[in-house]
C-alpha cells in the first residue's frame, strides 16, 4: 500500500514561508487516488492533507502564544531576505548568501562545499566572498548555538554546560542533566542573559527568535549558529542511533512508524534536519522583525552563520581572530564518536521509506 506524506511540526512550520492560509478550517482531500494526498486525523480532529495540516498547526501556534514568547502574530511573513554566513576554517575567511538562494541550494546531494562553490560563482549576485560580519561595535558578541541532533550536539551541550559552571557558577547538575539553563525555552535563555554577564555561549534546542531579546540590545549583539550535515548522511546516522540505543526492537518500531509516514520521537524524523530548524528560525525573524517594537534593529543584532559540523573547533578559532569573539573550551573534543558498528538490519529499505515519505520536500523548506 502506498503511503501517506505527513510532515512533523517543525518541518511543517518551516515550510509556511510560502504556503499561505486559504481557509479558516482546512478542508478535506477527495482525491483517493493519489498516494501523496491520502488524508489522517491530526491532533485536533481534523482530516487533513500535509500542507493543510501545517497551515492549522501553525494558526494553533500563534494564537495561543504571547507577544514575549513568540513572534507578531500574523500569518503570512513579510518575505525580506536573511543574509547567511558561511565560516570555511580552510582559509579563514567568512562568506555570505541570502536565505532564499542558499535554500534553493540545499537538496540531498548538496555538502558544505558545494555551497561554498556557489558563493563563489559570478552568475549569482547574492553572495559575497571574503565578507565580515556586521557586527556592532562596543557591544558584547553573545554566541548562540542552534542544535540538531547528529550533528555535534553531544558535544556542544556539554561545552556550555561546563562554560556555565565556570562563567556563571551554576551548580553543577546531575549525571542525567545533560542540558545547560536555557536550552529549551527562549524566555529563559533571555532571562538567563539577563543574569550571567560573563557568559559568552549559550546552546539551545530549536528556539525561535523573541521580542524578549530587545531587553539585551543597549548591551549585546547576537550570534545564531548553526551546523550543516549531508542531508542523506545525517537521515543514515539518525537510523544507527535507533539501532544502537533500542537494538532491533528499536528498529522495528522505527520501520512501523515510516510505514504510516510518521516521524520517530527522536533523531529519525525530518523536521529536525538542520535545515528545518534554520528554516523556522529564520520564520520567527522575519515575524519579530515586522514588530514595530523592532523594525530596523534586528538585522543589526541578529547574525547567522552556518557551519560544517565536523569543524565546529575550526570555526570558533576562527571567530575568534576575526571578532574576538572568545573561545569555548570543549570544542575540540568528539563527545560520542566512537560507537559500535551496526544500523538496522533493513537499512535500504527503511532509508528508502523515509526518503520516499518525507525527502521531496527539502528543497520546499526555505
Amino acid at each position: 500500500m502506498a503511503r501517506p506524506r505527513f510532515l512533523p511540526l517543525a518541518a511543517a512550520l518551516a515550510l509556511l514561508t510560502f504556503i499561505q492560509p486559504s481557509t479558516k478550517y482546512p478542508l478535506q482531500d477527495t482525491d483517493e487516488s493519489s498516494s501523496r494526498k491520502k488524508t489522517k486525523h491530526d491532533v485536533f480532529g481534523n482530516n487533513t492533507n500535509a500542507k493543510e495540516h501545517m497551515t492549522l498547526r501553525h494558526r494553533h501556534d500563534m494564537e495561543t502564544t504571547s507577544l514575549d514568547e513568540s513572534p507578531e502574530s500574523t500569518p503570512t511573513p513579510p518575505q525580506y531576505d536573511v543574509p547567511i554566513y558561511l565560516s570555511d576554517p580552510s582559509t579563514g575567511q567568512i562568506s555570505s548568501m541570502e536565505w532564499n538562494l542558499l535554500s534553493s541550494q540545499w537538496d540531498r546531494q548538496t555538502t558544505f562545499s558545494h555551497l561554498l562553490q556557489s558563493i563563489n560563482n559570478p552568475l549569482l549576485p547574492t553572495t559575497t566572498t571574503n565578507t565580515s560580519i556586521p557586527f556592532l561595535p562596543n557591544k558584547k558578541i553573545i554566541t548562540i548555538f542552534h542544535l540538531s541532533p547528529k550533528s555535534g550536539s553531544s558535544t556542544l551541550r556539554k561545552a556550555c554546560l561546563e562554560t556555565q559552571y565556570d562563567t556563571c557558577h551554576k551548580p553543577r547538575k546531575g549525571p542525567n542533566m545533560k542540558w545547560p539553563d536555557g536550552y529549551l525555552s527562549p524566555r529563559a535563555l533571555v532571562k538567563l542573559m539577563h543574569e550571567c554577564t560573563s557568559t559568552h555561549h549559550y546552546c539551545v534546542k530549536h528556539q525561535p527568535l523573541i521580542l524578549n531579546y530587545t531587553t539585551m540590545y543597549d548591551t549585546s549583539t547576537f550570534l545564531h549558529v548553526f551546523p550543516f550535515r549531508q542531508y542523506d548522511e545525517w537521515v543514515a546516522s539518525a537510523l544507527k542511533q535507533i539501532h544502537f540505543r533500542d537494538g532491533d526492537d528499536g528498529c522495528n518500531e522505527a520501520e512501523e512508524l515510516l510505514d504510516r509516514c510518521q516521524p520517530h520521537k527522536y533523531e529519525l524524523d525530518f523536521g529536525k534536519y538542520g535545515k528545518s530548524y534554520l528554516a523556522y528560525f529564520i520564520h520567527s525573524l522575519r515575524m519579530v522583525r515586522k514588530s514595530r517594537k523592532n523594525r530596523g534593529t534586528v538585522n543589526a543584532h541578529h547574525h547567522i552563520l552556518l557551519y560544517d559540523y565536523t569543524t565546529l573547533d575550526g570555526t570558533m578559532q576562527g571567530l575568534n581572530r576575526l571578532y574576538g569573539v572568545p573561545l569555548l573550551k570543549g570544542t575540540d573534543e568528539k563527545e560520542n564518536s566512537v560507537r559500535p558498528g551496526g544500523t538496522c538490519g533493513g537499512e535500504m529499505r527503511m532509508l528508502d521509506k523515509f526518503h520516499d515519505c518525507f525527502s521531496d520536500a527539502l528543497l520546499e523548506v526555505r
